[in-house]
């Protein structure tokens, strides 16, 4: 063997059972000597099976999928507050069936002090039909919609905006 091959091996020896499968996936961008070294190291736990690999690549693409459509979570013990993630708008409603269910798309923003910073992905959701939102479940994950982003930072640059002028407006009322 040569010294490259002894190094992979050396290598993948370290790797757990899941990482050498999810290299195993890979082949086809790995170099000879990995190759042959990740054959041998598979074929030495017993795991070189054509029935393995076809489990773990279908679990893999669940796992997939499940990422897919996670929205995400932030750790913000205070998120009540202002802080974390919230979504914005509802697009493309299809209305509520008799089951009080609607489906629309959302936008997932990290929010401070209640201000919607950076969009983080846009959803198709399905939900509860009533006033607050309430909880919804993923349908699958769209590319993020820069209208509906746009649209959710114009309506906050506005609300500032109105604020800013209320604000100078008051000493005018107080004479």
């Amino acid at each position: 063997m040569t010294l490259q091959v002894q190094d992979f091996l050396r290598e993948y020896e370290s790797r757990t059972d899941e990482g050498l499968l999810r290299l195993a996936l890979e082949r086809d961008h790995l170099t000879a000597d990995a190759n042959l070294a990740l054959s041998s190291e598979l074929s030495r736990r017993g795991l070189d099976g054509g029935e393995k690999l076809r489990e773990f690549r279908a679990e893999e693409e669940d796992r997939r999928k499940a990422l897919e459509r996670d929205t995400g979570r932030l750790f913000f013990p205070w998120a009540q507050y202002g802080f974390g993630r919230w979504r914005f708008c509802k697009w493309d409603r299809k209305p509520a069936s008799q089951s009080g269910f609607e489906e629309y798309t959302t936008t997932v923003f990290v929010v401070a002090f209640g201000i919607p910073l950076v969009p983080t992905g846009t959803f198709r959701v399905r939900g509860r039909k009533r006033f607050g939102g309430g909880q919804m479940h993923v349908i699958e994950r769209l590319p993020l919609n820069w209208a509906q982003v746009v649209m959710v930072w114009a309506a906050t640059l506005s609300a500032f905006l109105a604020f800013g002028i209320a604000l100078r407006a008051i000493p005018l009322f107080i004479r």
